[in-house]
């Protein structure tokens, strides 16, 4: 677990002291806080909404290949009306209304696509973009998920570093006055006091940092939940069996949502060079109209008209579309490689981070029973008279660094086997 911090050492010793303490500063459950970074992450919700505006696209391309209708109405107001009166033979007058003083004139018409190549291609292209927004979206939630999980980490390790650091102030401020007794009794030298008075004020600037970094932590998380962290118990429990071989893992990687996202937005791209190629071919669309007028002339009132229309159309613009298509269509064949290629490599070093972490917590776990075990004759040696207070301070101080050395190893083991399940795309446990 890499924290976010310029005291790894004081970390790892909160983290510990933390734990072992039992203190009950922690957060919500990790699996909680996921299910509620992915409703109101950000990242997230943004995802959403790009899919919806894929579905709307997808949506629009295929309204193209649906019947039109189009209903028109004008009212004219012309200055003099335009009326032929002809003779009939039986001696009348027969009276036609070419322009009407107040015309009025509705025409309905309804066109349906009968062959149309360009949309067509052009919907197989939307549906491809619309599966690769929706894999897009579920590449979010992951990511969602691992910042969530690296911010829930660094928070548990922020808290636990403040309880340490104010605990150990404490201490140090309490041996600094006993220390001062001590030196009126003259039963040390100043010394150690300006030695006590020191490390006691270097804790409190750590005990400072320690809340600055939980801070900070905490901020970081609540951006990504939503809502303000509350304070509840949790224990960290680092299992040290051995992972499942890597091509286990590695075979994962072609269903990853990033990776059918980027081959999905790849085979959009070939379908929208398809889509500019085919722009110079013919388009056939059937139509019919009803007319209404208030100003027939000799003609029926009202009059329909049913055809075919028959299209193309070739300018020097299409074979510009379609090499800018093929380019695009290029690049995101590449994209798509490339996203493989990096989902592979995080898969497996993250399976190295878990089997060098497990290592880690086997070697320092003895070297801490070493290092106590020497503590533990150093004591022995001071009541004896044979060791001095310095050595025995230095010896203390190696056993506690090697029992933060444990805590560090468990820590990223902890969180290199949640950073493995995520990058590979399992749930969490």
């Amino acid at each position: 677990m890499k924290l976010r911090s310029e005291y790894p050492f004081i970390v790892a010793f909160g983290a510990f002291w933390g734990l072992l303490s039992g203190v009950a500063h922690a957060v919500p459950p990790l699996g909680t806080l996921v299910e509620e970074a992915r409703e109101h992450g950000f990242d997230a919700r943004i995802a959403e909404a790009t899919a919806d505006r894929a579905m709307a696209d997808r949506a629009e391309a295929r309204s193209r290949l649906l019947p039109s209708f189009t209903a028109t109405g004008t009212y004219a107001h012309n200055q003099y009306d335009a009326i032929a009166r002809i003779p009939t033979a039986s001696g009348g007058v027969r009276q036609a209304t070419l322009v009407a003083h107040d015309q009025l004139d509705g025409t309905f018409a309804l066109e349906v696509p009968l062959v149309d190549i360009a949309s067509l291609v052009r919907l197989r292209g939307r549906t491809h973009a619309l599966d690769a927004a929706r894999l897009q979206h579920d590449a979010a939630l992951l990511d969602v998920t691992r910042r969530t999980a690296l911010a829930y980490y660094d928070l548990v390790a922020g808290i636990a570093l403040v309880t340490s650091t104010e605990r150990s102030e404490s201490v140090a401020r309490e041996s600094t006055r006993v220390l001062r007794v001590r030196l009126g009794a003259g039963l040390v030298s100043e010394l150690d006091v300006a030695r006590a008075e020191a490390e006691s004020e270097r804790r409190a600037s750590l005990a400072a940092d320690a809340r600055r970094i939980r801070d900070d932590a905490r901020r970081a998380l609540e951006l990504l939940v939503g809502h303000d962290v509350d304070i509840e118990p949790v224990a960290l429990d680092p299992s040290l069996d051995a992972e499942a071989p890597v091509a286990s893992f590695l075979e994962r990687a072609g269903a990853l949502p990033a990776v059918l996202a980027a081959d999905a937005n790849a085979e959009a791209s070939q379908s929208d060079r398809a889509a500019a190629r085919a722009g110079a071919l013919p388009t056939l669309v059937a139509t019919a109209s009803e007319r209404f007028t208030s100003a027939p002339g000799f003609g029926h009132q009202p009059t329909y008209q049913i055809g075919v229309r028959a299209s193309i159309r070739l300018d020097f613009g299409i074979p510009a579309r379609s090499r800018s298509a093929s380019a695009t269509a290029e690049s995101l064949d590449v994209a798509a490689e490339r996203v493989r290629a990096e989902a592979e490599n995080a898969i497996a070093s993250a399976w190295s981070s878990v089997e060098s972490s497990r290592q880690r917590v086997v070697s320092s776990r003895a070297s801490f029973a070493a290092a106590n075990r020497a503590a533990q004759v150093a004591r022995a040696g001071r009541d004896a008279g044979t060791v001095t207070q310095l050595e025995l301070d230095q010896s203390e101080r190696d056993a506690f660094e090697a029992e933060v050395s444990v805590i560090q190893a468990e820590a990223a083991l902890e969180a290199s086997r949640a950073q493995l399940r995520i990058v590979s795309g399992q749930e969490l446990p």
